[in-house]
């Protein structure tokens, strides 16, 4: 995710677009995860990792709802309010 930033700040759209490729083939179906990446790629302005990663929250609401109520608790309101206007439809 570091890398994804450097790109950002240098620049280097064309090894960004490598970087967010290599994102999307990760695993990530924690809910802390995927709120990271999403988080990171808004501030580095990574079009794609954002619509991929919204869109991978919308195909996967049960599994998201399942974790966003398992962790209210734990996470952070930030977190749960991105995840929940996702799934609601509101980004």
């Amino acid at each position: 995710m570091n890398v994804l930033k450097v790109t950002h700040i240098y620049k280097v759209e064309e090894f960004k677009n490598i970087v967010e490729t290599s994102i999307k083939k990760g695993q990530y179906v924690n809910i802390q995860e995927v709120y990271l990446i999403l988080k990171l790629s808004r501030e580095c302005n990574a079009q794609g990792l954002i619509n991929f990663y919204e869109n991978h929250i919308k195909s996967n609401k049960g599994i998201f709802r399942e974790q966003l109520s398992q962790s209210e608790n734990t996470t952070n309101e930030e977190m749960l309010q991105v995840i929940n206007s996702i799934l609601e439809g509101q980004e």
